[in-house]
């Protein structure tokens, strides 16, 4: 478990929780642990040991610390118990000593399925990207819209990220920085030179801005307590902020879609809502930008609206109600949405005249394709539709835990 003042999720510690009821005890383990330089959040109860998959210099292993049932304490230094070159991880013990430990190698590998702009259909197989199996997380769902912006755990005596642009059109990568606190949410601009950083700051949030690829410690702050930022304006002139968003779930606040001028850091209220909260859903078409709203922050009375874009506020006349599916996805390019219908890609257009989706049409896959599932992660990212596929290779063998 993480304490409940932290920040990183290697400040991991063990605790024991009486049966017949009172207070978790800590256990020591974390802090003997990362004292060994060695992650390990995780572990399994041996007699007088507690067995864990324990991450030092890139490899995952079998490790073991002893345990005093009496004072609840780890004893000692911790000892590794295997030496393989994949993900190690004890699982399960028997009553004679025998440990199931599962030795895995976990492939994450980026593809891509090229989509027409003017009809939504795919316009050839989906090819992969990588082919390194490094595990990859996306983590800005806006930026470039060529451009896949993803992250790579780095596992050392901290638990960082590395994060990285992937060109759809070259498949070329370039490590741009290291997300050491992933608490720090940020949006990118549609070029992919500046990026908006939220922060903390008190019950809701603060906004800076620099470049991609620059530290945080080199961000020029644009406004204090105003919010949370959501995305950038086509052009990189605004950002659309979530007006006053708390950094914990608040019910009662009421809030709006703010325009920040990035340039000067002057704030224009932009969308309200008349009895409800707004909330910022990104870019569509090019020419629309997506809200929410809702009550009281209830989801039942969550309702989905397409809105002009244009640096004026625009009144709720002019606002359109969409329905779309939960598993739908949106294209910030093109007028088309996504959405998986019995393990089946479909998509569905946007009707300007007519001012709604069409009816859903099947996405077709071309022969040779690399396919993917509602199961995957999935993006819509320029003129396609980017996606995770993954591997999983391993066994589970049997080990007879030392004395």
């Amino acid at each position: 478990l993480l304490r409940r003042d932290s920040r990183n999720i290697d400040d991991f510690e063990v605790f024991v929780l009486p049966i017949d009821g009172g207070d978790p005890v800590a256990t020591g383990m974390g802090p003997t642990m990362r004292g060994a330089g060695i992650l390990a959040p995780r572990a399994t109860v041996m007699d007088d040991r507690l067995l864990l998959a324990g991450h030092k210099d890139g490899r995952t292993n079998v490790w073991q610390i002893r345990f005093d049932p009496r004072s609840k304490q780890v004893v000692g230094a911790p000892e590794q118990l295997t030496h393989g070159t994949e993900e190690e991880t004890p699982f399960g013990r028997s009553a004679t000593g025998w440990v199931a430990v599962q030795s895995a190698k976990n492939l994450t590998d980026l593809s891509f399925l090229p989509t027409d702009p003017a009809t939504g259909q795919a316009t050839g197989p989906a090819r992969r990207l990588t082919q390194d199996g490094r595990r990859k997380q996306v983590w800005s769902p806006n930026g470039d819209p060529g451009i896949v912006y993803f992250h790579v755990p780095s596992l050392g005596r901290r638990l960082s990220y590395d994060g990285f642009t992937l060109d759809l059109a070259t498949g070329q990568q370039r490590q741009v920085d290291s997300l050491v606190d992933l608490t720090i949410a940020s949006a990118i601009s549609f070029d992919g030179r500046q990026r908006a950083f939220s922060l903390v700051d008190g019950d809701t949030y603060s906004i800076s801005v620099a470049e991609v690829g620059a530290p945080l410690s080199a961000a020029r702050g644009l406004c204090r307590k105003c919010g949370r930022a959501m995305g950038f304006s086509r052009d990189g002139q605004y950002l659309l902020v979530n007006r006053g968003e708390r950094v914990k779930p608040d019910p009662s606040h009421r809030g709006g879609v703010d325009l920040i001028e990035v340039a000067t850091g002057k704030l224009t209220p932009w969308i309200e809502g008349e009895t409800e909260s707004v909330t910022n859903g990104g870019i569509f078409g090019n020419e629309w930008v997506r809200v929410f709203t809702n009550r009281n922050r209830d989801l039942k009375t969550r309702r989905s609206f397409l809105v002009p874009w244009r640096t004026t506020p625009v009144p709720r006349s002019e606002w359109i109600e969409i329905t779309l599916p939960d598993n739908s996805q949106i294209s910030r390019t093109a007028p088309f949405a996504y959405l998986w219908e019995n393990n089946k890609l479909m998509g569905m257009r946007f009707d300007t005249r007519q001012r709604r989706f069409g009816e859903p049409f099947a996405v077709r896959f071309a022969p040779g394709s690399v396919e993917f599932g509602p199961q995957d992660q999935w993006w819509v990212r320029g003129a396609g539709i980017a996606f995770i596929h993954r591997e999983t290779h391993g066994a589970v063998w049997l080990m007879k835990a030392p004395e």
